[in-house]
């Protein structure tokens, strides 16, 4: 994919997603493949603690501790030197090489905190994972791993506004569309920003043109080709993306 996108930002290029990231760490670098584990680790970790918790019964702490393992496994492990982008898209690799990282003993005993009482890789803040045992493991890794698509457009969005000055045009966005449905409606948000109807819909048009290819662009980074990105929008967000 080679046009630009209407999100304020470079055009998408496919050699420059994650998958590319994990190629080029097939190196003897110890510094970059660690820079890669943090990069990786930074954006994915989320999900994988998610997983962690609902498929293997972990608690907060237990299953911290392996998701900061988990992703220093695979970068040191020889995963790197079989992982084919042509064979399936980054979700379907993480989630092979997490079952098998956690049904090692060995592996999953050796996961903590190597050197010390410092955590190897730095993780965001806790949260609450919803509903641990009412869902299949799975479903939750989907759900979490859009979840966090999700919240990195939306983050992406805010911050494409704010460089150009429009901040209101996300507030607008984020207080209709993020909002419980029936919360709230035009005229309210009108009122609110002090702002008309018509610069209501306007704005909401937008936005919600960006979000829609800053969203596509982020789910980019995890795949190879225009059809596993097809794929995986369609996987995780249905007939109609947000």
């Amino acid at each position: 994919m080679t046009e630009d996108t209407t999100a304020g930002g470079v055009a998408r290029q496919f050699p420059s997603t994650h998958w590319s990231l994990l190629l080029d760490a097939r190196t003897t670098d110890v510094a970059k493949r660690r820079r890669v584990a943090e990069t990786l680790a930074g954006s994915y970790w989320k999900p994988i603690y998610t997983y962690i918790r609902v498929r293997w019964a972990k608690s907060n702490e237990d299953a911290k501790d392996l998701t900061q393992g988990f992703f220093l496994w695979m970068i040191e492990s020889d995963l790197l030197s079989r992982a084919d982008p042509r064979r399936g898209r980054l979700r379907g690799l993480l989630k092979s090489a997490l079952d098998h990282y956690l049904s090692n003993d060995e592996r999953r005993q050796a996961t903590l905190k190597r050197g010390g009482e410092q955590p190897v890789l730095r993780l965001g803040d806790s949260f609450e994972v919803p509903d641990p045992a009412g869902r299949a493991p799975d479903a939750v890794l989907v759900e979490s791993w859009k979840s966090e698509m999700l919240a990195r457009a939306l983050a992406l969005l805010e911050q494409g506004y704010r460089r150009e000055g429009k901040v209101v045009h996300f507030e607008v966005f984020r207080s209709y569309y993020m909002s419980d449905p029936g919360e709230i409606n035009y005229k309210e948000v009108a009122e609110r920003y002090r702002i008309t109807s018509v610069d209501v819909s306007n704005y909401l048009m937008d936005a919600k043109r960006r979000f829609r290819a800053v969203l596509t662009d982020v789910v980019a980074e995890t795949v190879r080709t225009e059809q596993d990105l097809a794929d995986e929008m369609k996987d995780l967000f249905g007939e109609s993306p947000p």
